[in-house]
């Protein structure tokens, strides 16, 4: 049954552990099993007298506590509970659990107050509740599942931000590209533009001396004009005054 739930070979290791309880249960527990697995040892009692022993939780609403049991060791699950006092009358068999000092004292008590004989301990396998556990893997499984479609989710967007990103690197990488070929355009404008100036400057300093030159000229047939002005007015006054002596 397990290897087939398991989907392991019979023979594997993990099952050998796994049905190792099960072929041990109710039998005589070894000195190994008291060393290695006190929680599991029992202690089979044979009654010399006849006695009585509460077994259910004094808890009204049952399962309260969450366990099979309450923190006293009485039977808390419905399917547990006796219903009465357990009963027990000259020779019958009980076994009681020992693992525990609690548990330990009960016993101790019964085989001191001569009420039962001990015959020896017991290896009585945990109770596992499969249905629980069935329950709870189930529950595991649909919320994995849940996590793989959520983290699925993510994955997708992410992968769809990393696309728009990849088309928006690649964007700005022609943007780039362009810029750079305009930044080249402008370095050769500006270049041609400075031999321009440089030109003009040129220009500007021929045409500067050219008028310099005009200027120095234009004085100088200024003085000449009014040298020879002022020499045209003389000859002028020097003759009309020869005119006017010579009249009668």
């Amino acid at each position: 049954m397990f290897s087939l739930a398991t989907g392991v070979a019979p023979d594997d290791p993990l099952i050998t552990a796994m049905i190792e309880p099960y072929l041990k249960d109710g039998s005589m527990a070894t000195e190994q099993d008291v060393a290695a697995q006190p929680q599991n040892i029992w202690m089979k009692l044979e009654f010399e007298k006849e006695h009585k022993e509460r077994v259910d939780s004094n808890n009204l609403e049952p399962g309260i506590a969450g366990n099979f049991f309450d923190p006293e060791g009485y039977a808390e699950a419905a399917r547990l509970r006796n219903g009465a006092d357990a009963s027990f009358r000259v020779n019958d068999i009980g076994v009681f659990p020992y693992g525990y000092d609690e548990d330990k004292r009960l016993v101790d008590q019964l085989l001191s107050s001569g009420v039962c004989q001990k015959l020896s301990p017991v290896y009585v396998r945990s109770l596992r509740d499969y249905e629980e556990a069935f329950h709870d893997i189930q529950d595991r499984f649909i919320r994995r599942g849940e996590d793989i479609r959520r983290a699925q989710r993510d994955i997708d967007n992410l992968n769809l931000v990393i696309r728009k990103t990849q088309e928006e690197i690649a964007y700005r990488q022609q943007e780039r590209a362009k810029l750079k070929d305009d930044v080249a355009g402008f370095q050769r404008d500006n270049e041609k533009m400075d031999q321009l100036l440089a030109t003009l400057e040129s220009q500007k300093t021929t045409l500067r001396d050219e008028l310099k030159q005009l200027y120095e000229t234009n004085a100088a047939l200024n003085e000449q004009l009014a040298m020879c002005s002022a020499k045209l007015t003389e000859e002028i006054n020097r003759r009309a005054a020869s005119v006017a002596v010579k009249a009668p």
